[in-house]
């Protein structure tokens, strides 16, 4: 079950900073999430749509309450028999343990990626619904987690969001290998196709190195979209961001807006011709479209 819309539920009222925490938000309130029934997440669905997006077979889907973008959500697997336990799901580190079979946390991941790809394509459609055109979205894991239980960070690349208020929050979406904190999950699906040496060499640092990537957070900040470097300067690279998108979003709504013109265009002509032909403008129009004959 999903909702057919993706706008976060702020976007439905004006955005007065970041929201407040879910009632009894702790540590463990994703893993009991995923403990939860059908019936129960149905529930959910309907009453509490400020979190709760949508759920299958496999996975939940929750808006980030705390969200870093326009577009941000986590995809949670959920508990199941075992290994599939809330234990062994608790993180990255967990799952990559050696109580769970290698094939049994890939076909976790793979269950993730497949429900986060779905999502993927909605967000992109309520791109061009509200905004005419697409922007990049980000899928990945934190290796280090702020909330116990496994989930997939799916976020539009913005970063155009009063939840966006530190440098440890940046830090923690660089896509860059040299950060090494935020695991794209096309990355982690191939670590499974490693041979045995080269995958343990890419678990390693979630499994030993968590101090290490700790300090990964501290490190300049960088602009994803033009690397230029702010140090530690917060403020100016949150002003310096918000203009980038504020640009972007010029830039491409002027040519949603020529584009939508010579549309209009095209089918003003084709109606004249269909009136001056006596067609219809659904025939003129089709009489022009090139013919392709597969040889």
């Amino acid at each position: 079950m999903a909702k057919t819309t993706v706008s976060t539920p702020k976007d439905s009222k004006k955005d007065d900073g970041e929201k407040k925490p879910h009632a009894d938000f702790d540590r463990t309130l994703f893993s009991r999430y995923a403990e939860l029934l059908d019936k129960d997440l149905e529930k959910k669905c309907k009453t509490e749509t400020d979190l709760f997006f949508g759920y299958t077979e496999n996975t939940i889907t929750i808006w980030d309450q705390f969200p870093k973008a326009i577009f941000h959500f986590l995809v949670l697997p959920r508990v199941k028999a075992p290994p599939r336990t809330k234990t062994n799901l608790k993180s990255l580190r967990s799952l990559f343990s050696r109580n769970v079979p290698k094939d049994e946390a890939r076909q976790v991941i793979q269950e993730i990626a497949k429900d986060a790809y779905a999502l993927r394509d909605q967000i992109r459609k309520e791109m061009m619904d509200r905004y005419r055109f697409t922007w990049d979205i980000q899928l990945g894991f934190h290796a280090i987690q702020s909330m116990d239980h496994i989930h997939l960070h799916v976020i539009s690349n913005d970063f155009h969001a009063d939840g966006l208020k530190t440098r440890k929050h940046i830090n923690s979406f660089t896509p860059n290998p040299e950060v090494g904190y935020f695991l794209k999950l096309d990355d982690v699906l191939e670590w499974f196709e490693a041979v045995p040496e080269i995958y343990e060499m890419q678990i390693k640092p979630i499994k030993y190195e968590q101090e290490r990537l700790k300090a990964k957070l501290r490190l300049p900040i960088v602009c994803p979209h033009c690397n230029r470097d702010f140090d530690n300067r917060f403020a100016e690279f949150k002003k310096h961001i918000d203009e980038v998108w504020d640009a972007l979003e010029k830039r491409e709504q002027a040519k949603a807006d020529a584009r939508e013109e010579r549309e209009a265009r095209e089918a003003d002509r084709r109606a004249k011709r269909a009136a001056e032909g006596g067609e219809s403008p659904k025939e003129a129009g089709s009489a022009e479209m090139p013919i392709e004959i597969d040889e």
